[in-house]
């Protein structure tokens, strides 16, 4: 199974690569625009000094705690990049050696699908980013008159998320399918009728 995080690793060192390269220049909002006011920004790419700053200090940590469950010891990292590097190296072994068997089904717990996910989140803030703008940043619908948000018309759950940049809306809980077996996924229209806004869904419901 380490293979599988071992990529994961090799890959969130190469966005953190790009992610430093970020930290000298203002950030850019959808648009073009220079992200805050005028005269009222720190120097600097904030967004992406605090992505790199929460993967560093997280990846540190977690192989300190694997390290632990593993061997009993502790080995303390300072803060580089290449104490981080060194870190992203050793988390594949020591998470396939604590002492947790991988169960088949979701959510898994075990330490290794555990590393997995925390590695893809500080990857997946790192392509995030205005500048990097490689993957979609997903946001809850906003409430209607009654005080919640749309539900999801083929499993009524509230799990329907918009992506901020393409106007896309899916629905992102476990195993829901659309008529034609597909993961649902709709976009905002206004309907010919009433003129009010509705979500046309890709299986031709409208809702």
């Amino acid at each position: 199974m380490s293979g599988e995080l071992a990529q994961a690793c090799e890959e969130l060192g190469s966005w953190l690569a790009i992610a430093e390269t970020l930290t000298a220049l203002p950030d850019i909002e959808p648009g073009g625009r220079r992200a805050g006011k005028p005269g009222s920004r720190p120097p600097g790419n904030q967004a992406a000094l605090g992505v790199i700053m929460d993967a560093h200090a997280g990846v540190r940590a977690l192989e300190a705690e694997f390290r632990f469950e593993v061997t009993g010891t502790r080995r303390p990292r300072g803060g580089s990049g290449a104490n981080t590097e060194v870190a992203l190296s050793a988390l594949p072994d020591l998470a396939d050696a604590v002492p947790v068997q991988h169960e088949a089904g979701r959510p898994c717990r075990c330490a290794h699908c555990e590393a997995l996910r925390q590695v893809g989140r500080w990857a997946l803030a790192v392509r995030q980013l205005p500048a990097v703008d490689d993957a979609p940043r997903w946001v809850k619908l906003r409430a209607g008159p009654d005080g919640l948000p749309p539900r999801c018309p083929f499993c009524e759950t509230f799990s329907l998320r918009l992506a901020v940049e393409s106007g896309e809306i899916w629905c992102w809980f476990p195993g829901c399918e659309d008529g034609d077996g597909n993961q649902p996924k709709a976009r905002v229209e206004i309907s010919r009728i009433g003129g009010i806004p509705v979500l046309a869904w890709s299986s031709g419901l409208v809702q």
